[in-house]
């Protein structure tokens, strides 16, 4: 670069100072200059793009995301069996389970297993799952001491957990007793847990442990049908066509599952050498079936005993059309009737017509003359309710059904003198408010109809011998139907109309 000196540029004359006038203003060449650079400038982005290099750029910041105040922790009872069959089914039930699938996803295969491990190791076991929201520890994971688990875990022994028990007694006098537990209780902090445990009394025979891995199966097609979450379904066939009479002397099988609004609410279930009984209830209404297994008279013949079951379902039918009952809780019952009565008794049990009568040709004439079926009590009962097209509710009511049967034998004084009773006994109560036209029902507004329905019927079979007279028998029937109509406008009874029926007759049937 050329340097400029204060002397002046050279080449250039000096003013002279002599003239006594002022120097002019001495300007100094300019030389060009590098521009200025621009002030930095701020850029916030939102959407990520791309910043000029001098700009300061501000990222969109991430929303944090808060740390979960509690977390899952599932624990159990018995590490040292939580990888065996059972175990695993377990596992396998809780991480499976659906809302839609009710009860069965946590039932299914736990009964079956138990037993046949039992059958096979007669020793007690015992296993409890347990899935907890754990308090997250600040800064750490989730907390597991066993005070803080220990806290949440639900009680499987309360009243409000929902279990299945099962007792079976031995002929050497022995109990096996199983349980499945199911507890939750809602919100952050819930959890759920299961608990599966078999105990026996003492040391079982080998007849005895085999009876028990026979009834592994049927137990669990009984309860998967009962699990359903729609509504419960009776598969009993199985459990009762595979006990064992000559092993075992009794079985109880029960379910409670007190949380409200559920398909099954309750279930039992008994075998023995006198009864089988069954009563269950649940959202569609009740229904109980007792079965005398010492009745005099019945059959071996499964024929006729199909027969006779046929004849009876029908009946349930008409019953139901006439009361408008609800059809699942008909159908539960049909179900219950056809499958307790329709398990044969065992081949090793004499015929109880041989054993009452102590003449097997007398049995035989008898036969056709009885109903073949063991002497019993059967109920249905629930609230029912009809919809139109639209799903809008036209007509409630409650509908109530029993019938029974009961045979007497008395013998008389004469050898080979006897008579023989046998009465069956039918009862149905029903009553409904519909709407008029199909449309919805509104009771507040005093206009709908009132439908009454009592109904009974009974059949008394006498059948006498005496020493001088031949076999003969005779029935007597008696019916009596009753329907009454009434029509409400602005809550007063504008039209009655009743609908008597009354029929009696007596037949000779031998």
């Amino acid at each position: 670069m050329t340097s400029i000196s204060s002397m002046g540029a050279p080449g250039l004359p000096m003013p002279s100072s002599s003239a006594g006038r002022a120097a002019p203003p001495r300007v100094e060449p300019r030389l060009p200059q590098p521009p200025a650079p621009s002030p930095a400038t701020t850029q916030v982005t939102l959407d990520g793009g791309a910043a000029a290099a001098n700009e300061l750029v501000y990222a969109k910041p991430k929303a944090a995301e808060p740390a979960p105040l509690f977390a899952r922790t599932r624990s159990w009872a018995t590490a040292a069996q939580r990888g065996d069959e059972i175990g695993g089914l377990m596992a396998r039930n809780v991480d499976g389970r659906t809302a839609k699938g009710g009860l069965a996803d946590s039932w299914r295969g736990l009964g079956g297993a138990l037993l046949a491990r039992f059958a096979a190791t007669p020793a007690n076991y015992r296993q409890t799952l347990v899935d907890t929201q754990a308090p997250q520890a600040p800064g750490g994971p989730a907390g597991t001491s066993t005070e803080a688990i220990d806290a949440q875990l639900p009680d499987l022994d309360q009243p409000d957990a929902t279990q299945v028990s099962l007792k079976i007694q031995t002929r050497s006098g022995q109990t096996v007793a199983l349980k499945i537990s199911m507890s939750r209780t809602e919100g952050d902090a819930g959890g759920e847990g299961l608990q599966v445990e078999i105990a026996g009394s003492g040391p079982l025979e080998q007849d005895e442990r085999e009876a028990l891995a026979k009834l592994a199966d049927g137990l669990d097609r009984a309860l998967e049908g009962l699990g359903h979450p729609e509504r419960p379904q009776l598969d009993l066939a199985g459990l009762m066509k595979a006990y064992d009479g000559k092993a075992l002397t009794g079985l109880e099988l029960s379910i409670r599952n007190p949380k409200p609004q559920q398909a099954l609410e309750s279930f039992s279930l008994s075998l023995g050498a006198e009864r089988k009984a069954l009563a269950l209830k649940g959202g569609a209404g009740e229904v109980a079936l007792n079965l005398d297994l010492s009745t005099p008279l019945r059959t071996t013949d499964p024929q006729q005993r199909q027969a006779a079951i046929q004849q009876h379902l029908r009946q349930f039918d008409a019953a139901a059309q006439r009361s408008r009952a609800d059809a699942g809780l008909v159908a539960l019952f049909k179900d219950a009737f056809a499958q307790m009565h329709g398990a044969a008794a065992p081949p090793e049990q004499p015929a109880a017509a041989d054993d009452a009568l102590g003449d097997p040709a007398l049995a035989r004439q008898l036969q056709p003359l009885h109903s073949g079926l063991q002497d019993f009590q059967a109920s249905f009962g629930g609230d029912f309710k009809k919809t139109t097209e639209r799903g809008a509710i036209n007509e409630i009511g409650r509908a109530d059904y029993t019938l029974s049967q009961k045979t007497t034998v008395r013998r008389q004084g004469g050898a080979g003198e006897m008579s023989i009773t046998q009465e069956r006994s039918e009862q149905l109560d029903a009553h409904s408010l519909k709407s008029r036209f199909g449309g919805m029902l509104d009771t507040s507004s005093g206009n709908y109809d009132i439908r009454k329905v009592k109904d009974s019927l009974s059949t008394t079979t006498l059948i006498e011998r005496t020493k001088d007279q031949p076999l003969r028998a005779l029935r007597k029937t008696e019916q009596q139907q009753l329907e009454t109509r009434e029509a409400l406008e602005n809550h007063r009874v504008t039209e009655r109309s009743s609908l008597p029926a009354t029929r009696n007759f007596l037949e000779r049937l031998r």
